[in-house]
């Protein structure tokens, strides 16, 4: 079974916590900092709480990149030296050409029904000469989380 798990971004400092409860009643998360993954910590340190209205909840996608990260939503992915369009790697193709300096916005399609590294900017600038099934270089393991798009929004600056 999947583990659903949320990060929340803070709008009101600027933070990212890790989700330990949502009350939907009370429209209430809870959350601790990341230097504090420590419960006992947490409890010294204080409880975090905000209104969910103050927070951007962040799943978690199940996935982890070749560093054992999470992947969550809003995360930044980078797939450099991991994606060929020609046996170079000792396997088949993948079906990609690719620019190894272009960074990739985790989302979720609706259509499809899954978690997916977002292409869109990617193929207006003609980066990725051919797509395939993205999903699979996040579920292979074939990527690394280098930052999300709130505590990071400078990566995807071009």
């Amino acid at each position: 079974m999947r583990e659903i798990k949320f990060r929340a971004w803070d709008t009101s400092v600027g933070r990212m916590g890790q989700v330990w409860q949502i009350d939907w009643n009370m429209k209430q998360v809870f959350y601790y900092y990341d230097n504090e993954s420590d419960w006992s910590a947490t409890r010294k340190a204080g409880r975090y709480c905000q209104e969910l209205k103050n927070v951007i909840l962040l799943q978690f996608t199940g996935l982890k990149d070749k560093q054992g990260k999470e992947i969550c939503e809003g995360d930044i992915l980078s797939f450099a030296g991991n994606i060929t369009a020609d046996d170079s790697l000792g396997a088949e193709p993948n079906g990609f050409i690719y620019d190894e300096t272009s960074k990739h916005v985790v989302v979720w399609d609706e259509k499809e029904g899954a978690w997916f590294p977002d292409t869109t900017n990617a193929l207006d600038n003609e980066c990725w000469k051919y797509r395939r099934d993205t999903r699979l270089l996040m579920r292979d393991g074939k990527c690394e989380v280098i930052g999300n798009i709130y505590e990071n929004p400078e990566l995807l600056e071009k």
